[in-house]
């Protein structure tokens, strides 16, 4: 006979199954939405790799895998790398989904970050070492390049770098080597993995032979994440033909050594399509440079101090950029704009540059123009006929060779010890004719 400390019981039982399943089934949603976002476990993804290469060669990948997971474990749980989670790799970038090239970008949430990025480097970089027996010491100084090499990233990334540079701030690379030389937690991770510390300094930067070998797997690396969120994933197979392809690496030449030529022109041209129709779109160029805009008025106002934009997060920066031009208390509390008491200060100090907020947010506003130029000269002119009202929130878009990108490779096909030098670019992607000029983008009214 039931009691009613029976019932209880069963009724806990019961509903301790129910959260069990309800949990389990929320996971596989969200594994399934992050997959179908293009964001897979690195474990995952590399396992996936791996089961298509010979059995010796999986083998030695699960040993140089063994050998560095401390490593690895050590390098996630670093600040400075887990601040990559909140640097998304794409910044707000888009592009139109009138594109052929390109699938519907613009309709698509771009969730994967630089974190995703360096994980998957790392990876990369160590299935590449163990296919070509790197010795294991220089491997663990290229996984550790590969994890740290975009923590000296600002927030918005190159948006927010080059506002820093134009201020007297060494780039990128050079922060990411600060923090290599001065964060305490990464000093300790080198003495106690026994890693030279200047050598990864060199990986960082991409020099040397090693150098190489990092500056083709990041590139291979932000292909496969940035294609697949632009919609038309170039690497369903996670750059395995490409990994295969790295045979080793010629220290005197200063060259990849690789079977053949063509994984990695298709890479060349791949990353000019990108270049074109997504990270220097035309509305995304102008996108950058009306956040950088908005960036410089909130530091010459005193609303945002450069240590924020250094060290700060997208998120929580935008949040306060759109405080700063409209007035919204939830949106300036969330940006962590409060007063002595408490509450939010939410005063649109930066109201005047709302228009720049709409270029920002990838939208264009009424009552704007643009004009196109050959020369900076020619574009500096026609602003100065301008009023100053309308010269301070004008736009201008310098232009960009996106296809000068090269490989130098050693291409030394199976059973040949003799290997061809080339060195490569992409051949197939013009550059549009607005891609070489300067662009101004000005208000008819000031």
């Amino acid at each position: 006979m039931d009691t009613p400390e029976l019932d209880a019981e069963n009724k806990r039982q019961d509903d301790e199954a129910a959260a069990a399943q309800f949990a389990a089934e929320s996971e596989a949603k969200v594994k399934a939405f992050l997959r179908e976002q293009g964001i897979i476990p690195a474990e995952e993804r590399m396992k996936e790799i791996a089961a298509s290469l010979p059995p010796e060669e999986q083998e030695r990948w699960g040993a140089y895998e063994e050998a560095l997971r401390p490593l690895q474990e050590s390098l996630k749980k670093l600040p400075e790398v887990e601040r990559l989670h909140s640097l998304r790799q794409l910044g707000r970038k888009m592009a139109p989904a009138k594109e052929e090239e390109l699938g519907p970008y613009a309709k698509r949430g771009v969730l994967h970050t630089r974190f995703h990025h360096s994980e998957f480097l790392a990876e990369c970089v160590l299935l590449a070492a163990s296919r070509i027996s790197m010795p294991v010491e220089k491997a663990k100084a290229c996984v550790m390049a590969a994890w740290l090499h975009d923590i000296g990233h600002s927030a918005f990334s190159h948006t927010g770098d080059e506002l820093l540079l134009s201020k007297g701030y060494p780039d990128h690379e050079e922060r990411s080597k600060k923090h290599l030389r001065e964060s305490p937690e990464i000093q300790a991770i080198l003495q106690a993995e026994g890693i030279n510390a200047n050598e990864v300094s060199e990986l960082i930067s991409e020099e040397g032979p090693y150098g190489t070998l990092q500056s083709m797997a990041d590139t291979l690396s932000y292909l496969v994440f940035d294609t697949h969120a632009a919609g038309a994933p170039a690497y369903p197979d996670h750059g395995r033909e490409v990994l295969a392809d790295i045979r080793g690496i010629d220290e005197g030449r200063n060259r990849l050594i690789v079977l053949r030529e063509e994984p990695w022109q298709d890479m060349l041209e791949v990353r000019a399509l990108m270049m074109k129709h997504v990270y220097y779109h035309p509305r995304n160029k102008l996108l950058d440079q009306a956040l950088q805009q908005l960036l410089r008025k909130a530091v010459d106002g005193g609303h945002i101090s450069l240590d924020e934009i250094e060290n700060g997060s997208d998120d929580l920066l935008m949040y306060k950029l759109q405080s700063l031009v409209q007035r919204n208390e939830g949106v300036a509390l969330l940006s962590g704009r409060v007063r002595p008491d408490g509450t939010a200060d939410a005063e649109p100090y930066l109201s005047a540059y709302a228009d720049l907020f709409d270029f920002a947010m990838g939208f264009v506003p009424e009552g704007w123009s643009k004009a196109v130029f050959d020369t900076e000269a020619e574009a500096d002119s026609f602003l100065a006929t301008k009023p100053a009202a309308a010269i301070e929130r004008s736009l201008v878009v310098k232009p960009f060779d996106y296809t000068k990108k090269k490989f130098d490779l050693l291409i030394e096909p199976e059973g040949s010890t003799v290997g061809e030098e080339v060195t490569l670019r992409a051949k197939k992607v013009e550059l549009r004719p607005e891609d070489s000029k300067f662009v101004v983008y000005f208000p008819e009214k000031a």
